[in-house]
């Protein structure tokens, strides 16, 4: 009998991706003012197994032998170990096909015909706007020229065959011992077909997600305001008053749409379907992950609105926040207004929708033969959602709606809830609405007729399957993975939507949520600085600490909680504990700035013979999580005694002066990494007597995790010093944004111990993100890895850094098509190019300066400014309290 030993390792991944992008959506669950004339709907959902469907082309594929392994004969004294690594197996459909944009303004429009994957589309459009001979004539809200007609007819037929697999299942295995592990299979499907739309003095936008955040946060706020960044709709303020602006101001739409979409979509993702036999068995699934989702827009007609359809699908346990927009946000959002309506709507309809589903998870159907033999099988988790929005016209309505479905716990809250909306937990998950009803003044503006007629045919089979495995022998185990299937069908046909901000978002998670649903985010900033009138400070001295606490976020801060901790019982609060002092500062709105002064007394037991550090690290917190941790801790040391003389000589020494930086090899990790560091201080200034190197690695709480210090003696006028260390980046460390620090303290001033006095250089920084993927940025997702892009200031006259104007430079080109020759030299053309790039963001750049044209010097806010673009809004880089003091002491001179 031979002995044999086998192992087997495999990585599976496939990505099929089919990308047009798709510029138009909106939702209709809400009141309308039309009613459609023929409307047929169909719909059918069912959990039916695999082995239990006829004739479906999966069941073959999808099932096997039911029948218990029995081992017969010998079986090898070998081992054998097969291991699987993940799959990811996606499809993703966009058609666009007859989409017409018209901008009155700009008398023109333009026309899409694009083809899915079988598709046949004609359109035609045309648009007219005639102007009086009156040029000053008021413009209405709309922004219609004072007339203008539009005419469109367009038909359409699209047809999408679908299939995505994710297998890393059906593995076999015959040996004395057998160990098969399978690793997760993620497989989904996602089809958005826009067929037939006009859309008129609108903007918006239709995306999918699918990833795996783990920690991050999903934050929507720079995109939502990218989108709805004028809120210019019709409820937007007007020089238009009833009656003031006549029959002049009119749009006439005329529209005639044909469209037919058929969609087949299967998804399939398996870890299971194992085979093992021997005397000691293991097989252990990963789970499964299938999704489709499937959202047909036909026959639209956008004018002069806002939209946002976001989909997303989280493929495991969540523990970040969702952010979504403050109240402030949502008050315009939802704000009342003027509107220039139509003065009548003529729509006929007749709309046919077909909706088929079946949607699988099963992690049962596993069988063990032998003595002593167990099985476990994981969680199933199978949900369909179709929603069906049919022959509706939404006008002046604006509208919100989220839809988040968790399919395992959720332990966060809802914060920041602004008013007009409410939520409520259904069968379909977690909804939030607006239930705010606008009151708007409606003043002539045009017709619109409309002639639409629709046939959708869905047919959509999901299987997330981990079970289906054999084991034979004594001692078998069997445990498998979860399964979680989802389908999501929305079907959105022959609609109008006018003079509306409109925003659908359905999140899935496929695990448990550890997070919160917020609306807007505190951003508290901490600061802390240490004073006493005894010099030097000795046992029993008095020192005022004061605490000055920001708000950098655009929401409230409730509960903020001021924590500081100390050594033992050097320092103490009046009425606080030792070596621990809280105190409650209540809330502190967003934008809001609170300074307080606590008195602490030096510990009696202090020996004044010698010189003690004492270190006093303070924290602040709130109820809600906070957008940035990294800024809510700050240090500050005293040092108390004095040291004994160990020179007769009584000559002086100039202050100490240090130029410090801190250097690494890498800003991304993961498990095993190792990361160098090199820290290099230059002095300036006099030397600095008993010199120590205090170098720390905390995380994202503030929790420190390392710390590692050097003495260094005494450091000469004009010495420089570099150390280089390196920290391995394991298993210990949880994924997360960790920040090292390195400061420079000593004593300077004087040869006499007794007359030195404590030195402390600045803190110079470096951060590294652990374990978690450095691909590019999704929209929504969060990060506060991103470097500043910018680090100088420039301006035209100055000695600038060429390598900081040349990226200026770059900027420019890529995100204003400024043309600029990159020479690295800040000149004329550089100053005109940023003048228009100030004027672009005039309400972030100039307008704190109290400004109203541009400067050309690249300053606070405008390096502020770029920094973020440049971070593709995943970081906001807050202004410092002495940056903000001279903004605020500019705006003062500037009103005089």
């Amino acid at each position: 009998m031979s002995l044999s030993t086998t192992k087997i390792s495999i990585f599976t991944t496939s990505l099929v991706s089919t990308f047009l992008i798709s510029t138009l959506l909106f939702q209709a669950i809400f009141p309308s003012i039309a009613y459609a004339m023929e409307e047929t709907i169909a719909s059918e959902a069912s959990s039916t197994k695999p082995e239990l469907m006829v004739n479906s082309p999966a069941v073959d594929e999808l099932t096997s032998s039911s029948s218990p392994i029995i081992p017969t004969g010998d079986i090898p004294t070998g081992t054998s170990s097969i291991e699987t690594s993940y799959a990811v197996s996606g499809l993703t459909i966009e058609n666009e096909v007859n989409t017409t944009n018209i901008n009155t303004l700009a008398s023109s429009s333009s026309s899409t015909a694009a083809t899915s994957t079988d598709s046949t589309a004609s359109s035609t459009a045309s648009t007219t706007a005639l102007l009086p001979d009156n040029t000053e004539m008021t413009i209405p809200a709309f922004g219609f020229e004072p007339t203008a007609e539009a005419s469109t007819t367009n038909s359409a037929t699209t047809t999408n065959d679908a299939a995505s697999s994710a297998n890393t299942g059906s593995n076999r295995a015959y040996a004395n011992k057998v160990d098969i592990t399978t690793g997760d299979a993620v497989a989904y499907v996602d089809i958005t077909n826009v067929v037939n739309t006009t859309i008129t003095n609108s903007d918006g936008l239709v995306k999918f997600i699918n990833d795996t955040l783990g920690q991050k946060n999903f934050d929507l706020r720079p995109d939502t305001n990218l989108i709805y960044a004028d809120f210019n709709t019709a409820q937007s303020t007007s020089n238009c008053t009833t009656g003031s602006c006549g029959s002049g101001s009119q749009l006439t739409s005329n529209t005639n749409n044909t469209a037919n979409i058929d969609n087949t979509v299967t998804v399939v993702a398996d870890t299971g379907n194992n085979s093992a036999i021997g005397n000691d068995t293991s097989i252990t699934t990963g789970d499964a992950y299938a999704a489709a989702n499937i959202i047909n827009v036909a026959n639209t007609n956008i004018i002069d609105s806002h939209y946002l359809l976001l989909v997303f699908n989280n493929f495991s346990d969540y523990a970040g926040d969702i952010v979504l927009p403050n109240s402030s946000f949502f008050d315009k959002f939802l704000a009342s207004g003027q509107s220039n309506s139509p003065t009548s709507i003529d729509s006929n309809n007749s709309a046919s929708v077909n909706n088929a589903v079946n949607t699988v998870a099963d992690t049962g159907n596993n069988s063990a033969a032998g003595n002593n033999t167990n099985i476990t099988t994981g969680s199933s988790y199978a949900s369909s959602d179709t929603s069906n929005t049919i022959n509706q016209n939404i006008i002046d309505n604006n509208s919100f709606t989220m839809l988040i479905r968790v399919q395992g716990d959720w332990t966060g809250t809802i914060s920041g809830l602004p008013d007009g909306m409410t939520w409520r937990q259904t069968d379909r998950g977690i909804e939030i609405v607006s239930d705010r009803s606008a009151s708007r003044l409606i003043t002539s503006a045009g017709t619109i007729s409309t002639t639409n007629q629709a046939k959708i045919n869905n047919d959509v089979q999901v299987f997330a399957l981990t079970g289906d495995n054999q084991a034979g022998g004594d001692g078998a185990t069997i445990k498998t993975g979860n399964a979680h299937a989802d389908s999501s069908i929305m079907n959105i046909v022959n609609s109008n939507i006018i003079g509306s901000n409109w925003m659908n978002l359905i999140f899935t998670i496929y695990g448990n949520w550890n997070g919160n649903l917020a609306f807007g985010q505190p951003d508290l900033w901490l600061g802390v600085r240490a004073k006493s009138v005894d010099q030097p400070i000795m046992s029993n001295s008095a020192v005022d600490y004061t605490f000055t606490v920001l708000n950098h976020g655009d929401t409230k801060a409730h509960q903020v909680n001021l924590e500081s901790l100390f050594e033992g019982s050097a320092l103490s609060f009046s009425g606080q504990t030792s070596g621990h002092s809280n105190w409650n500062l209540g809330d502190i709105p967003a934008g809001e700035t609170r300074e307080i002064t606590y008195r602490a007394v030096v510990s009696p037991l202090l020996n004044n013979s010698v010189v003690s550090a004492i270190p006093l690290t303070a924290r602040v917190t709130s109820a809600e999580h906070d957008a940035n941790n990294a800024d809510n801790q700050d240090i500050a040391t005293i040092y108390a005694g004095v040291k004994r003389s160990h020179s007769a000589s009584n000559s002086t020494t100039f202050p100490a002066h240090f130029d410090i930086s801190k250097t690494a090899d890498k800003s991304v990790t993961q498990n095993g990494d190792i990361v160098n560091y090199t820290v290099t201080f230059f002095n300036r200034g006099g030397q600095l007597y008993d010199a120590l190197l205090v170098d720390n690695l905390t995380n994202e709480a503030g929790d420190n995790m390392l710390t590692q210090s050097w003495p260094l003696g005494e450091i000469k006028n004009w010495e420089t010093i570099t150390i280089t260390y390196a920290i391995r980046f394991d298993d210990k460390f949880s994924p997360g944004v960790y920040t090292n620090t390195a400061q420079l303290v000593g004593f300077q001033g004087s040869r006499i111990d007794k007359k030195q006095t404590p030195y402390e250089s600045t803190i110079a920084k470096h951060t590294v993100r652990h374990a978690l993927d450095p691909a590019g940025q999704v929209l929504g997702i969060s990060t506060s890895s991103c470097s500043p892009y910018l680090t100088d200031y420039m301006r035209v006259g100055q000695s600038n850094n060429s390598a900081e104007v040349t990226k200026l430079q770059v900027f420019l080109n890529n995100h204003m098509s400024s043309n600029l020759p990159i020479t690295g030299f800040f000149g004329n053309l550089t100053a005109r190019a940023v003048q228009t790039f100030q004027n672009q963001y005039s309400n972030d750049i100039l307008s704190p300066w109290n400004l109203t044209n541009g400067t050309g010097f690249v300053y606070y806010t405008t390096q502020k400014k770029i920094n973020e673009l440049a971070c593709e809004g995943t970081r906001e880089f807050p202004l410092s309290t002495i940056q903000q003091a001279e903004i605020n002491r500019w705006q003062v001179l500037s009103s005089l």
